[in-house]
């Protein structure tokens, strides 16, 4: 929020004619600034003494949901703070011409502090230990879904956080209520898989004994997936069975190699962790 009635939305993908379609009828003007600015986030516990050493002190106050205005060599940058448990995510923006003034002062008063470029990967991985869902991974947005099952809710992918159960009438609140109600029917789980992370899509199965045989049944589904930094482990967000996401049992994902040197299929043996909270304050 920059100010009383102007708001500054980021987000990961094209949504400029659902927010002017959603706008009609509102005294709201929706722009489109992305040719514009750019865009750099600095995310870590030194994040604040990166931008105090490149001389954005005042940003040093800034809280989670506020946006600040600062000056840097003579340009003009807005800073953000993403609402994060573990670690602090700034992210700063200035007009597109200067991005480049911008990327050296912070490179140049961070390095010493620790700092070192990242890219897309970095940022996924850290989603994915957070356990947060991502469109096009965990779920698919309704109006681009095709099969009925792929439209999940806010309450099977953890966001119940963000749905005011109070508020008497908003889209979907029915539905909401009744899966509260019955149930979840997934639930959004972090598995620790061991070797190569699992393909996204393969499926997971659990051992579970039935007239005295053991049987392996479907337990879930790998929407996201990351390798860790030891190269002998991996981390997986899944929907599985809500009495499955509970348990400790082991669990197992099949899926055929691409490999051409690793013939036929392949499994990666995993376990159930507790996903850090996520608080949307």
């Amino acid at each position: 929020r920059l100010a009383e009635t102007y708001w500054w939305i980021t987000v990961p993908g094209r949504h400029l004619h659902w927010l002017r379609k959603a706008a009609e009828g509102f005294d709201v003007e929706v722009r489109d600034f992305s040719e514009a600015y750019v865009g750099l986030r600095l995310v870590g516990p030194s994040a604040r003494a990166i931008l105090k050493a490149s001389g954005l002190e005042d940003f040093s106050t800034l809280r989670a949901g506020q946006a600040m205005h600062g000056t840097l060599d003579g340009i003009t940058v807005i800073a953000t703070l993403s609402p994060h448990e573990r670690l602090t995510t700034c992210n700063l923006w200035c007009a597109a011409d200067a991005g480049e003034t911008l990327w050296t002062r912070i490179m140049q008063n961070g390095v010493p502090l620790g700092l070192v470029p990242a890219g897309w990967q970095t940022l996924e991985t850290i989603r994915i230990e957070d356990g947060l869902p991502a469109a096009g991974h965990e779920f698919m947005p309704a109006p681009e879904a095709i099969h009925a099952d792929r439209r999940h809710s806010p309450l099977s992918l953890g966001l119940e956080g963000y749905v005011n159960f109070e508020k008497s009438v908003f889209n979907g609140r029915s539905a909401i209520m009744e899966e509260q109600k019955k149930g979840r029917v997934l639930k959004l789980s972090l598995v620790l898989f061991t070797g190569a992370p699992p393909p996204v899509g393969v499926h997971i199965y659990r051992q579970e004994g039935l007239a005295g045989r053991l049987l392996r049944k479907p337990a879930g589904i790998v929407t996201s997936s990351c390798a860790l930094p030891d190269r002998t482990t991996s981390l997986a967000l899944a929907l599985l069975r809500p009495d499955i996401a509970s348990s400790t049992t082991a669990l197992e994902a099949t899926y055929q190699s691409t490999d051409e040197l690793v013939a036929g299929a392949q499994a990666s043996e995993g376990k159930i962790l507790k996903v850090p909270t996520f608080s949307p304050g």
